[in-house]
C-alpha cells in the first residue's frame, strides 16, 4: 500500500508517480492526487490520515480488495494522457 497526504495546491505530487510505478494499491487525497489524470482506473481516496487510516483497516484485510486496487492502479498507469492529449493541452494553454 501507497499513502499520499500533500498540502501543496499547485504542480503535480511525484510521490503518486512513484506509487502509481510500483503498482500497488493506494490511497491518496484530492490535493495528492492533483494535476494528474487517466481515462481508466481508481485510487482509494481520503482527504485526512485518519480517513486513510480508516480505508487501509477497512480494505488491507480482504485479499480480493487489495487484488482489486491493484488492479485499478495497473489501469491508471497504462491509461495516462498521450502524447496527444498532452500536445492538446499546452496548445490551449498558449492561445
Amino acid at each position: 500500500w501507497s499513502s499520499d497526504v500533500c498540502s501543496s495546491d499547485l504542480g503535480a505530487s511525484t510521490k503518486l508517480a512513484r506509487a502509481i510505478s510500483w503498482g500497488l494499491p493506494i490511497i491518496s487525497s484530492t490535493a495528492g492526487r492533483r494535476g494528474y489524470e487517466w481515462k481508466e482506473g481508481a485510487l482509494l481516496m481520503a482527504e485526512t490520515p485518519a480517513a486513510m487510516a480508516e480505508q487501509l483497516i477497512k480494505e488491507a484485510g480482504n485479499l480480493d480488495r487489495i487484488h482489486y486496487w491493484k488492479e485499478q492502479t495497473k489501469l491508471i498507469a497504462a491509461s495516462g494522457l498521450d502524447k496527444n492529449d498532452l500536445a492538446d493541452r499546452i496548445r490551449v494553454a498558449y492561445q
